[in-house]
């Protein structure tokens, strides 16, 4: 950051593709917020395009969050992915940079929300829009959701107040659902786990032998519950320092 000559700073996932227009409309984009002293940073869409199962469902779970959804005009969000993003150099290095003890996941979230309580806005802007190349591997998806929730929890331990966020619904919905399983099956419990389970295996089955509205929702169940169980998990193992 120290070494850097520009006003912004880019952030672009190895796995995003952009298109032919994407330094020009980032150069736009930098041009319409370098006035506005109180944007410090602004981030375009990121579109899951593929045709799969695995991509539908994706594109699913994306409309619950805003860098996944394409608007017609820039609007004020709480939360810009890293995926492809764009920070004011200056007021980076005067917050200290991203904060320690997230170089696994939610680094983007946390930086967000420490940008948020120093008083800065974060722009969600209609373009450059890149395209996101999901994983193929359904096993891999889901881990990577049980990451996505862990970074919730470990955000909400350090800022409390995002545990207000909806994104901490999916670990509200995973607790009532282990409590109404214990109660309805307190001898069961287990063997209800493992029925979900094999649910979970349902998803990997191909395409050809079940109906694909029926494969994308069971992937959106088990992805939500998965993003449910990890925020429980960043929220009880270790604090970042």
């Amino acid at each position: 950051l120290e070494l850097g000559q520009d006003e912004w700073i880019g952030f672009l996932d190895s796995d995003c593709l952009v298109g032919p227009k994407w330094a020009q409309q980032c150069s736009g984009q930098m041009a319409q917020w370098q006035a506005d002293e109180k944007v410090w940073g602004w981030g375009g869409p990121s579109l899951n395009r593929g045709r799969t199962v695995l991509d539908v469902a994706i594109r699913k779970l994306g409309l619950w969050f805003s860098a996944h959804r394409r608007g017609e005009v820039a609007d004020f969000v709480k939360h810009l992915p890293t995926c492809s993003v764009f920070y004011r150099r200056s007021t980076l290095l005067q917050i200290g940079g991203f904060p320690a003890g997230f170089h696994r996941v939610g680094e983007d979230l946390s930086l967000s929300n420490k940008i948020l309580k120093q008083g800065g806005r974060l722009v969600q802007t209609p373009l450059p829009v890149v395209s996101h190349q999901q994983t193929a591997s359904v096993w891999s998806w889901i881990l990577r959701m049980h990451r996505y929730g862990e970074a919730q929890g470990l955000v909400a331990r350090l800022y409390p107040s995002h545990l207000a966020s909806r994104r901490i619904l999916p670990a509200a919905m995973v607790l009532f659902l282990a409590m109404t399983i214990y109660a309805l099956f307190p001898h069961g419990f287990w063997a209800v786990m493992v029925a979900m389970g094999l649910f979970a295996f349902f998803i990997t089955m191909p395409q050809k032998w079940i109906p694909q509205v029926t494969s994308v929702w069971a992937m959106v169940t088990v992805s939500v519950l998965m993003y449910g169980i990890g925020t429980w998990w960043g929220l009880v193992r270790w604090r970042p320092k």
